[in-house]
């Protein structure tokens, strides 16, 4: 299992009034995909510009990582950047000490009994957007199942690559509890090794989903 030093909760300093472009980027793609055609003209600037200030509000980021799960001491960790809309409530994260990024989500199925398995598959289709990275996966090497506090977690290992055809190593991870589904997508910096027992690790200190 890994360790890492930090505080939870706290992005990076940055002067005051100063967001990432990362973040930017990353709020206003999220939306764009969500609310394209449906709003428009000031109302639309205006929750996209909300949006884009909330996502990398510590108070906003803490709300968000609640809605996912009842997580408890999560000192090691850095989120830094959220998102809700549509249902669904996404943290990401941002880990150098073992250079990895990944990303947590939630959202209720509309199946009553959904699968774990499936719900991978429709992930593994999508470009996945990190802080710093934006890339999809192209193959699959590693399939397997770990018990998260009772729970089921599935997971895929593989390769991703981004637009330029940088190659990363990546993992997908999913468990459902009810009608509730628990996505992870995590993604290895390149040339750099995939710490799997980092997402297994923060996905325990969870006192319920």
């Amino acid at each position: 299992m890994t360790e890492s030093e930090g505080t939870t909760l706290a992005p990076e300093a940055l002067p005051p009034g100063q967001i990432p472009v990362w973040a930017k980027l990353f709020a206003f793609i999220a939306a764009a995909t969500i609310v394209t055609g449906a709003l428009g003209g000031a109302f639309g600037i205006s929750w996209m510009r909300r949006l884009t200030l909330d996502a990398v509000d510590p108070v906003y980021i803490g709300g968000t990582l609640k809605k996912i799960a009842d997580f408890g001491d999560t000192t090691g960790f850095h989120p830094v950047c959220a998102a809700r809309f549509a249902g669904l409530s996404l943290v990401a994260f941002d880990e150098k000490a073992q250079a990895m990024q990944f990303d947590l989500f939630s959202y209720t199925s509309a199946d009553s009994d959904p699968d774990p398995l499936e719900e991978i598959d429709q992930t593994y289709d999508r470009l996945a957007m990190f802080p710093g990275v934006t890339a999809k996966f192209v193959s699959i090497n590693e399939k397997g199942k770990v018990d998260i506090n009772g729970h089921q977690l599935c997971y895929q290992t593989g390769l991703m690559k981004d637009p330029k055809g940088e190659s990363y190593k990546g993992v997908i991870a999913c468990m459902a509890v009810g009608r509730k589904v628990l996505v992870v997508e995590g993604v290895a910096m390149p040339k750099k090794p995939l710490d799997l027992n980092l997402v297994i690790d923060f996905l325990r200190k969870a006192h319920s989903f």
